[in-house]
């Protein structure tokens, strides 16, 4: 048992999410094959609605402000001078010259406000509504040409080019233009058949109309304008809408959804390099919390890193939308006509971003620092005295409600049956998405264990209780495999540690360390897993674990206690358990070659953990996204929740993000370098010349 246990991909404490949150959360999944999945927790963002009315998890977020708020406004002998330039100049603009204007624009944070600058405010309005190439605008620079065309006397063709920005601009925008200009002050600069025309476009385009843009409900409603300008993808415009919290995932989604298939790969390609430079400063701000000087700096760095993990997943999202669309149109031969030929570089690049990152803050490889010399411990040191409290905050979130008195009380517990049912939609569900890559009838559906029968879908705290049941050795290497788990995945305590130190354990495929760091963590891990009572506390963590999956076998183990809370928080659970059984089920379809390269790197290294649980969890969540739309669907919602709580008011549904593993960082990275489709084809067809084998 002790040797398959290594395959395990085990799960993810999803507590990466927010690393600020208390303790080690339930959203933590533990490896598959014995694997563990991890106790879930939502992420850091808000729900909101999408397009359609599905409940996502997205958000809004707040607007900050510009460094200057102060707008330069002209007067007569401005609008005189323009009347002159217009008369004798014209309007012949150069393509450069209003791109270094729209330069200046971002430069100052600020209009021109010379007196030809209304004249290039409205040229570049018609080059972007005639989707002109490099006149893609932002919601920012969209609210400083309307300030440009404000300032001074305010003409006819001055209102009609605002008219045509307001109009024909997506719901992201419109929250930053009027979240910086007063809807008053722009009332107040038209007048006749264009004033006219601007409050009856409000109150058509704002649920609440003129009244509530007037008290500053700056949500627009759902109409989308049907001519949108277009021009060619411009990638600098796209990671803007990811600089401020005013664009929902789903607007941003329906936005790429109108380009052609290569713009959007182009996309996906430029969201996964952006969101490896954004998770960078979130470890960089997560690091500083503890160096902080008093309470009120950790309180706005936690802040701060909220702001930042909602953008995270809102990239995640929109990229994952990409993924979910290449694979419901091509198949698998489609698949390995696009493969990706990796160069001997690529190679060695796929290998390397299988690691967590732990190099300088300008991307420079760093050598381990054991100890570092203004300090007093070293690495081995300061691990040794973060374990108890480590192993504690585990236990307190996975294993303290989950005691013997608790799993024999029925009223606690759901059963397999119900569980039988909700794998055999998650199947259904999986196969219905990936089904073209794998052959579906070598798969069966999860079976349930039964008196005198044993199933492939299993009570996990029952099985493991009788398994640790065995001798000390047994038990003590559960436990082991359990310490090197936690050293491989935890971003609450573990991970700073490695980025300080610069660490990054390397293992052999028996798990045999191969440089000090790893050295250091094999030491802690026999120093606690020693005695009986470290054994039995570790233990007791695993038989309370949420999930598992053994990619040998295909069996599925899970958790059958219900959650407190009362009717919706069973809704909440059976979600989370749906997801969960997806993940779970994706694990049994990895195909072998594939999990022996990943074994290759020990059962023990980042390298397992990413190719095992970070690929899994983004398969996971690119498959969610083809279920989001349909998560009120009373037909899904009572194959989910059951008959009962189906007839309850639905919730808004969690993102599957929340049961995501830190490791899904590293996947992205490699998906970056080798592709989408290579990394789908080693998954499900063991092609993993593909992705660096």
């Amino acid at each position: 048992m002790a040797p398959e246990r290594a395959f395990e991909p085990r799960g993810h404490v999803a507590e990466h999410e927010h690393p600020f949150l208390p303790g080690v959360s339930r959203a933590e999944r533990r490896p598959a094959g014995p694997d563990r999945e991890a106790p879930a927790r939502a992420g850091g963002s808000g729900f909101a609605r999408d397009l359609s009315g599905v409940p996502v998890t997205d958000v809004a977020g707040t607007l900050g402000p510009l460094p200057k708020q102060q707008f330069k406004r002209g007067g007569f002998l401005q609008s005189l001078g323009t009347f002159f330039t217009t008369l004798f100049s014209g309007t012949n603009f150069s393509n450069a010259d209003l791109t270094k204007y729209l330069a200046g624009l971002a430069r100052r944070h600020d209009i021109e406000g010379d007196i030809d600058s209304d004249n290039k405010a409205r040229a570049v309005v018609d080059r972007w509504n005639k989707n002109t190439a490099g006149f893609s605008l932002t919601g920012l620079q969209k609210m400083l040409l309307i300030k440009e065309l404000q300032d001074g006397a305010t003409a006819d063709d001055d209102e009609r080019a605002i008219l045509d920005i307001l109009k024909r601009s997506e719901p992201g925008d419109l929250r930053i233009i009027f979240g910086y200009i007063p809807v008053n002050d722009l009332l107040g600069d038209f007048d006749g058949a264009e004033k006219k025309e601007l409050i009856a476009w409000i109150e058509l385009r704002f649920d609440d109309g003129l009244d509530g843009l007037r008290t500053g409900n700056t949500e627009p409603g759902s109409r989308l304008p049907t001519d949108l300008p277009q021009p060619p993808y411009d990638a600098a415009t796209l990671l803007a809408k990811f600089d401020t919290d005013q664009y929902l995932a789903a607007e941003v989604i329906a936005e790429l959804g109108r380009r052609s298939p290569v713009e959007r790969e182009r996309a996906s390609s430029d969201l996964m390099v952006a969101r490896t430079t954004l998770q960078r400063r979130v470890h960089e701000r997560t690091d500083a919390h503890e160096k902080a000087p008093d309470q009120k700096a950790k309180d706005a760095i936690k802040a701060e890193v909220g702001q930042l993990v909602a953008r995270l997943h809102r990239m995640d999202m929109v990229m994952e939308e990409v993924f979910k669309d290449i694979v419901l149109t091509e198949s698998s031969t489609d698949l390995a006509s696009k493969k990706k030929t990796l160069t001997p570089d690529q190679k060695v690049k796929a290998k390397e971003a299988l690691r967590p990152k732990v190099d300088t803050a300008t991307g420079a490889p760093h050598a381990f620092v054991a100890k570092h010399a203004t300090e007093t411990e070293d690495y081995t040191e300061k691990l040794r005295a973060l374990m108890p409290a480590m192993i504690t905050a585990y236990w307190d979130n996975t294993a303290k409600d989950r005691q013997p008195a608790d799993h024999a009380d029925s009223s606690k517990m759901h059963t397999l049956l119900e569980m039988e049912a909700l794998a055999k939609v998650s199947k259904d569900e999986t196969d219905g998405f990936y089904g073209g890559y794998y052959n579906r009838s070598l798969h069966p559906a999860m079976k349930a264990d039964r008196p005198g029968r044993r199933g492939n879908l299993h009570d996990l705290w029952a099985d493991m209780d009788r398994e640790l049941r065995g001798p000390f050795s047994t038990r003590q290497a559960i436990a082991r495999a359990l310490v090197f788990y936690f050293l491989q995945t935890n971003s609450k305590w573990v991970a700073p540690l490695n980025r300080h130190h610069y660490a990054s354990p390397r293992f052999d495929s028996h798990n045999r360390p191969l440089n000090d760091e790893a050295i250091a963590q094999e030491t802690i891990a026999t120093e606690f897993t020693t005695t009986a009572d470290q054994v039995r506390r570790l233990n007791d963590i695993d038989r309370a674990w949420d999930a598992s999956a053994n990619f040998v076998t295909r069996d599925v183990n899970i958790q059958l206690f219900k959650p407190e809370g009362g009717a919706a928080a069973d809704q909440d659970f059976m979600w989370d358990m749906f997801q969960t059984l997806i993940h779970e089920y994706l694990h049994t379809l990895v195909h072998p070659d594939y999990a022996r390269f990943a074994n290759v790197f020990g059962g023990s290294s980042p390298e397992q953990n990413t190719l095992m649980e970070g690929v899994d969890s983004f398969l996971s969540e690119i498959a969610w996204a083809s279920i989001v739309p349909r998560a009120t669907d009373s037909a899904l919602r009572e194959k989910v929740e059951g008959p009962d709580l189906a007839k309850l008011p639905p919730i808004a549904v969690k993102h599957a993000y929340r049961r995501r593993y830190p490791s899904y960082t590293e996947a992205v990275r490699l998906v970056n370098i080798v592709g989408f489709r290579n990394v789908v084809l080693a998954y499900f067809k063991g092609e993993i010349g593909g992705i660096g084998a």
